[in-house]
């Protein structure tokens, strides 16, 4: 005898009619409720097959990667254990399952009409084991996530009686399939039975031959895969389309890189007068793509884990922001700010990306709270804070509303070059706002200026020509007065022949490498981890003695997450101190230290200080010094430090040690 797939065992003969007439309504309810998302987005099938085929013909092997990576190597949901063992053990269970199903399907209603049957012989019994140990993982799955929700209870995740209701069903239908295979298996007891062994094993067990049960049994089944079907678009189920669409439809920006409502320079080249609308108060003001990317949302609750404005007790989730927003997708004009989202959320965010890069959905809650912030500015409704920061922009060049002529002054006294004595200068020095007026972090600028002198590198500065990047203002929300700024430094830029850029602080890194080549400015951008390490292994610096130290390393958002440098600091760490000990959150999963997104210079309500929760945690390393490469970290966290009583743990910034520990260092 041949081993071969038996079709409807048991089953009367109008049993495929039926059947096939369930499933054509289930995918008609289906088609239906996809139908009214698109509308909602107001995207039609048509815009939105002709926006997947466009990405995929542009992007063909960085989407496909991408898809690879994250949807069938669920990269980010692998990031935690526990719960990402279970997403997988249910997703592919459920696509094997479907595929399973599908193969019985081509095979019995249309190629056994050509006569042409491949569910046999040893591929049918693998077939068998295949399908037994995806159902297995089903199975596990739903009883991980089932265990996570009733008796684990992660205070992030939140559940409702339709979470419950779905991973039932899902149960059901690994259990009901293995229980239909034994009694099959009881009845008809085949020689090649144990290959499917999950239902071989349980009729050796429990041996029931009813085919009353078992028809009942398979209709419940069949009627249950049916209703998940239907029921795709109206639940959770949805991401299962939502997630791969956004993948594949999402623009093709880094993360960090902000989005630009408008272009000053062509809205400039217009002859007739222009009135700009930006930023986002309504659904309807949302693109159709980012409508799709925030319904993709499942409520996991994996970007509040890790949200430090969250943590620190102030009014925002991430995750409350996008289920908000998806809630409120249907009423287009629905007022969101103030609404159904307090500005106080909206302000509250520290734009470190720690969401975005846990998010599994891949949704942007930075590039949504930054439109919120936009609207806010462009309706003038923001607190005297804001206003003083914007003010001192346009008065003083710079958010502390120091004298613009006060910038440069305290510099001339460290023999810096300055671009109006070396024009042929390879590399400029931007020293940036902190760097220049912080207390604090001009010691950060002391140091790079005495090993860039050291060294013999080729650089000058700006000196009186240098102003603010724009950076604060764009995370603020004022892209009008951002774009502006970036326009005259760029002209700055080409004045003096301006290729190369180094700068110790990762705002301003970002801006430039990510923003400014929008306006014109593409520029060759290193950060000063990179450059000092590479000046290091150019042996351009020699470390004349390690120091004995026990350092932890920081790793900032603009820096880190925004660009992924992680290991060029570390690198420098290693040949400067004898001990490195790591915090638990390092590298992408940094703790944010409270500063970004324009949050040094203004306060929200909170617990507790962002940064004084960073601090605990790195002081928890048993380290005595703390390394940054980040001015507004090192100011950040010296105030933290003298909160907490942690006045005996040192704050330094990788360039302060180098240039203690440099051969040949002159104070």
């Amino acid at each position: 005898m041949i081993p071969e797939r038996e079709y409807l065992p048991f089953m009367p003969g109008w049993t495929p009619y039926v059947m096939y007439s369930i499933f054509i309504i289930s995918i008609l309810v289906f088609l239906y409720r996809f139908n009214y998302n698109l509308k909602v987005y107001d995207a039609g099938w048509r815009t939105y097959f002709y926006g997947i085929y466009t990405n995929l013909k542009a992007e063909f092997k960085e989407r496909t990667r991408i898809l690879l990576t994250y949807v069938f190597g669920q990269k980010k949901l692998l990031r935690k254990k526990f719960p990402g063992l279970m997403h997988v053990l249910i997703f592919y269970g459920i696509i094997v399952l479907f595929l399973g199903s599908f193969l019985i399907f081509l095979q019995e209603d249309i190629l056994t009409h050509a006569g042409i049957k491949f569910l046999k012989g040893g591929f049918y019994l693998l077939f068998e084991v295949v399908l037994d140990v995806f159902g297995i993982a089903l199975i596990a799955g739903s009883l991980i996530a089932l265990y996570r929700r009733l008796v684990l209870k992660p205070e992030y995740l939140e559940s409702n009686y339709a979470d419950f209701i779905l991973l039932f069903a899902l149960f059901f239908m690994g259990v009901s399939g293995f229980l239909l295979e034994s009694i099959r298996l009881s009845v008809t007891d085949v020689p090649w039975g144990g290959y499917s062994f999950i239902g071989y094993s349980i009729s050796r067990v429990i041996k029931i031959e009813n085919l009353t049960f078992y028809r009942s049994l398979w209709w419940i089944h069949a009627i249950t895969a049916f209703v998940l079907i239907a029921s795709i678009p109206y639940t959770k189920l949805f991401h299962i389309f939502l997630i791969p669409s956004n993948l594949t439809l999402r623009d093709a920006k880094p993360e960090a890189k902000m989005t630009t409502p408008f272009n000053l320079l062509e809205l400039m080249e217009k002859e007739e007068d222009f009135e700009i609308e930006i930023g986002v108060s309504r659904p309807s003001e949302l693109r159709w793509k980012k409508r799709l990317e925030i319904d993709s949302c499942v409520n996991c609750g994996r970007c509040q884990e890790v949200c430090p404005a969250y943590s620190a007790g102030r009014d925002l989730s991430p995750r409350i922001v996008a289920q908000n927003v998806k809630t409120n997708l249907p009423e287009k004009e629905k007022t969101l700010i103030n609404g159904v989202i307090s500005d106080v959320s909206v302000w509250s965010c520290t734009n470190c990306y720690a969401c975005v890069e846990e998010c599994p959905a891949h949704i942007n809650h930075v590039d949504l709270i930054d439109d919120f912030r936009r609207y806010l500015i462009s309706e003038g409704k923001i607190d005297e804070q804001k206003i003083t920061i914007l003010s001192n922009l346009d008065r003083n060049g710079n958010p502390y509303g120091i004298p613009s002529y006060q910038r440069a002054e305290w510099v001339k006294a460290l023999n810096a070059p300055v671009v109006d004595e070396n024009p042929e200068f390879e590399y400029l020095y931007w020293i940036g706002c902190a760097g220049s007026i912080d207390s604090r972090a001009q010691n950060i600028t002391k140091s790079m200026i005495n090993i860039l002198n050291k060294a013999g590198v080729s650089y000058a500065i700006l000196g009186e020509h240098e102003k603010c990047s724009g950076e604060i203002a764009k995370r603020l929300g004022e892209e009008g007065r951002f774009q502006q700024i970036a326009l005259e430094n760029i002209e700055i830029f080409e004045m003096y022949g301006v290729k190369k850029i180094i700068t110790h602080c990762p705002h301003c890194y970002t801006v430039f490498k990510y923003e400014y080549p929008e306006l014109g400015g593409n520029y060759d951008v290193i950060h000063h981890s990179v450059f000092l390490n590479k000046l290091i292994r150019e042996n351009k610096i020699q470390i004349a003695r390690p120091l004995n130290l026990t350092a932890t390393y920081h790793d900032p958002c603009n820096l880190g997450r925004a660009h992924g440098i992680y290991n060029p600091p570390r690198e420098i760490l290693k040949m400067a101190v004898n001990k490195i000990t790591e915090p638990i959150r390092r590298e992408s999963r940094s703790f944010c230290c409270g500063g970004g997104g324009g949050n040094s210079f203004y306060s929200v309500p909170e617990k507790i200080k962002i940064s004084q929760l960073r601090i605990r945690q790195l002081s928890e390393t048993g380290a005595d010094t703390v390394c940054i490469s980040c001015p507004f970290c090192a100011t950040m966290f010296e105030d933290a430090k003298k909160i907490e009583g942690l006045e005996g743990l040192s704050v330094r910034d990788i360039s302060e040690i180098i240039s203690e520990i440099m051969e040949n260092h002159s104070d």
